[in-house]
């Protein structure tokens, strides 16, 4: 069999194919689970940091109603409903409730790169340009083989060769 014959390049391009298309499938899932786990640390880093802010105001809290007489004062009528000698103590409850604003999502943009690669919702680019590539090389190979066949079928039999 021939190396440059045509039969013989159809084979290697339809495994070189698959096995473009199998590795960016398999790279795309990884790649996208990956990128669920680096959301869910950074969630998870940030409700950390959070939790350490939050718990540094408490302390601080804390230490002040330990230490501040006027601090204890505002937080027993506050909170408790004391009232000095004399005063009366007028209830008072909010009747309109304030919501933070809702952030619009942050979206993000995938790199040209991460799109190449697979990122992003195009895990089957890899496999249409090594197809097309391929595709490409063989038609011009095949070119090349049916012109140089032509040469020779014009060219007409070999002299023979006194001997």
């Amino acid at each position: 069999m021939d190396l440059l014959s045509r039969r013989s390049f159809r084979v290697p391009l339809l495994i070189v194919c698959v096995a473009s298309l199998v590795f960016s499938l398999m790279l795309a899932k990884r790649r996208a689970e990956l990128a669920v786990l680096h959301l869910r640390q950074e969630a998870a880093l940030t409700h950390v940091r959070d939790l350490g802010m939050k718990l540094d105001d408490i302390q601080d809290e804390r230490m002040l109603l330990l230490s501040d007489a006027f601090t204890v004062e505002r937080v027993a009528r506050e909170n408790y409903g004391f009232a000095a000698r004399g005063e009366v103590v007028v209830p008072f409850t909010p009747t309109v409730k304030v919501e933070a604003p809702k952030l619009p999502p942050v979206r993000v943009r995938p790199d040209r790169w991460g799109c190449l690669l697979g990122d992003g919702g195009f895990p089957l680019v890899i496999p249409a340009i090594v197809f097309l590539l391929s595709f490409a090389f063989l038609r011009a190979l095949e070119r090349i083989s049916d012109s140089e066949q032509a040469l020779v079928e014009d060219a007409g039999p070999a002299p023979a060769t006194p001997t």
